[in-house]
Formats: C-alpha cells, sequence, structure tokens
C-alpha cells in the first residue's frame, strides 16, 4: 500500500495505491495526508479501510499523482528548532552519525526546493 495525492496542484485529495496498481480515494478517512493524520494512526485507518473494501476506487486514466505528504517543502524556524532540541536532548543519546533531514520531505522525493524558496 503506497499513500498518494492526487489531483491537479492544490486540489489534491488523499488516495491509497494498492499492489495491483489499482488507486483508492481514502477521503472519507482523512482530508490530507499530513503530520495529525500520520500521528493519529492514520495509516492503519487507511489499511483497514482498504482492507474493508469500503473505498471508492478511482480512474487512473490522466490522473495526476503528486506528493504523499500535504506540504513537502514548507519547513518552519520551529521545525527546525524542534529538530536541534531533540538532537541535544537525552532522547537522542544513542542517535550517531545520522543526517536528519528537515526539509518537508524534499529528500525523501528527490526533489530539490525552487530557487529562492
Amino acid at each position: 500500500m503506497k499513500l498518494v495525492r492526487v489531483g491537479a496542484p492544490g486540489e489534491e485529495r488523499p488516495a491509497v495505491r494498492i499492489e495491483e496498481g489499482r488507486l483508492f480515494d481514502l477521503s472519507s478517512v482523512t482530508s490530507d495526508i499530513d503530520g495529525a493524520f500520520l500521528a493519529s494512526d492514520g495509516i492503519e485507518r487507511a489499511r483497514a479501510a482498504v482492507a474493508a473494501g469500503s473505498l471508492p476506487e478511482l480512474d487512473t486514466d490522466g490522473v495526476r499523482v503528486g506528493a504523499p505528504v500535504a506540504r513537502p517543502g514548507m519547513v518552519t524556524a520551529d521545525e527546525v528548532a524542534a529538530a536541534v532540541v531533540y538532537l541535544a536532548s537525552p532522547a537522542a543519546g544513542s542517535v550517531t552519525g545520522i543526517a536528519l533531514a528537515v526539509d518537508g520531505g524534499m529528500q525523501g522525493l528527490r526533489l530539490r526546493p525552487a530557487a529562492g524558496a
């Protein structure tokens, strides 16, 4: 199962692509794939909805598939500060040799921020 967002830029809706390549609308499960979705067992709720067969299937012809997260590349100073606080805290005591990318998912998407962004 892969989480995706489908539709024109700025008008995407959440969806899930299953192993067979079929695409299902996740709008009945969540309004978007974002931090709140991920923090509230969203992946398990999506998995359960797929297993129950309760999601409408989407026609994949000509459908634009976008980034799975709602706001890739848009990082706030508070998010960077939170990463620094974590790395400086005792909670990160066993973290060694890691490059922590605080980039809104850009590295995972293999995208580069727009010039001047």
